[in-house]
């Protein structure tokens, strides 16, 4: 009897632990995804809201996912799945912009053309052409020449330098709302929507790659205005008070002003000569030339070239400031007082700038100093060298410098009789 109470006590506990187990199982989480407010088919046509000022294209649903492709504000999008995907916050659409498929989440989109609807089974649908890109006319190139200025336009919050004419090229740098751009080649060129590309670099950044035209446009500094006086009745009007020259050796080192945002290297002593290079401020320039030039407003011009570049131009005086004098450049007499000695050389720096003297019909840049070395290159006057060494070669008849001819990026031997 014992034994028979024991084992009801023992069934009656597994029937109340068994129907315990079924009232938990019982009660699962009221978690629920929300349905997508959007119910778009395949090749529909989107686009980005104008409130958003640009939207990702990512490689998977989610924020974390990477970059595959920026679309702005009022860019066509092509709907290239009709599920969307839920990451537990928002939902995602699989796009096509161009070639580029990636998702993109649905607050930023908007419907302008709804996907084609397929006829009845008996009767073929029409022949639908889905767009693959924004619907507009190719875009016709700026008037941009290689050393223009330019900025991103306004409401432009940066730009990606690419690799390659085309918004699937990789990204080597970005400009940002307040950075200017320096054009290095043109024409432009069109990737297949018909988008042109312009080759540029930032002044202040040493990466050059492709920016589509339509974000960017020229930059136009805003003048500084300069007091002037009621002129006196009968009197000419008056002009710039001309500065005096400076006093700058030949090789010296001068920087752009802090106070000035950028100067411009120009092909003549002109606020209206053309754009060579763009130096922005604090950059460190050589003097080229020391003998300055003066415009119709007085105002003095130098020929410098940018320490980290070779484009050599004019910069307006007021522009710069000193840094410190290069190294003296006396020359020492060309003989030796004394019969049969070998004559003394120039006293030429490293990095000073030698021209090809005007007497001169041609010189040859050869390979070694020596007048039976091979020839490189064929000099005329007036071109401009630096020079790479600061002690010459003396081959029994005269003496040889070690030149770096900047515009052809040559490094040769030039007798120095014919350098100045």
């Amino acid at each position: 009897m014992k034994r028979v109470l024991l084992g009801l006590f023992a069934v009656a506990l597994i029937v109340i632990s068994s129907s315990t187990g079924l009232t938990l199982q019982a009660a699962p989480l009221n978690q629920t995804t929300p349905a997508p407010s959007a119910g778009w088919g395949v090749g529909a046509l989107l686009r980005v809201k104008a409130s958003v000022p640009f939207s990702w294209l990512r490689s998977v649903p989610s924020v974390g996912g990477s970059v595959l492709d920026t679309a702005p504000r009022g860019d066509y999008l092509v709907v290239a799945s009709a599920s969307p995907a839920w990451d537990g916050v928002q939902w995602w659409w699989q796009v096509r912009r161009g070639s580029v498929v990636g998702w993109v989440e649905e607050g930023s989109l908007e419907l302008v053309i709804a996907a084609p609807t397929p006829g009845p089974t008996n009767t073929p649908a029409p022949t639908v052409v889905v767009p693959t890109a924004t619907p507009r006319p190719p875009d016709q190139p700026a008037d941009w020449t290689i050393g223009t200025t330019l900025h991103l336009k306004a409401g432009v919050p940066f730009g990606w330098l690419r690799s390659a004419a085309s918004p699937s090229g990789v990204v080597v740098d970005t400009a940002r709302s307040n950075d200017l751009l320096t054009v290095v080649s043109a024409p432009p060129q069109a990737d297949n929507l018909g988008q042109l590309w312009w080759l540029v670099r930032r002044t202040n950044g040493t990466a050059i790659g492709y920016l589509e035209q339509n974000s960017m446009e020229p930059f136009v500094p805003t003048p500084t205005p300069v007091p002037s006086s009621t002129p006196t009745p009968g009197a000419p009007t008056p002009t710039r008070v001309p500065s005096s020259a400076a006093n700058w050796p030949l090789g010296a080192q001068v920087r752009v002003r802090l106070s000035v945002p950028f100067s411009w290297l120009r092909n003549a002593p002109s606020s209206g000569g053309g754009i060579v290079d763009t130096a922005v401020r604090g950059e460190l320039l050589i003097v080229a030339s020391a003998s300055p030039l003066q415009d119709s407003l007085q105002q003095w011009w130098w020929l410098v070239r940018r320490s980290s570049g070779t484009a050599i131009g004019y910069v307006e005086q007021d522009s710069l400031e000193t840094v410190g004098a290069g190294p003296t450049t006396t020359p020492v007499p060309g003989a030796s007082s004394t019969p049969g000695a070998t004559p003394a050389a120039q006293t030429w720096p490293v990095g000073s700038i030698r021209s090809i003297k005007a007497s001169v019909p041609y010189v040859w840049v050869r390979t070694s100093p020596s007048s039976g070395a091979g020839v490189q290159l064929t000099l005329y006057p007036g071109w401009l060298v630096l020079v790479q060494n600061a002690t010459p070669a003396w081959d029994g008849v005269q003496w040889w410098w070690q030149i770096w001819v900047p515009a052809r990026n040559i490094v040769g031997w030039v007798e120095q009789n014919s350098l100045q």
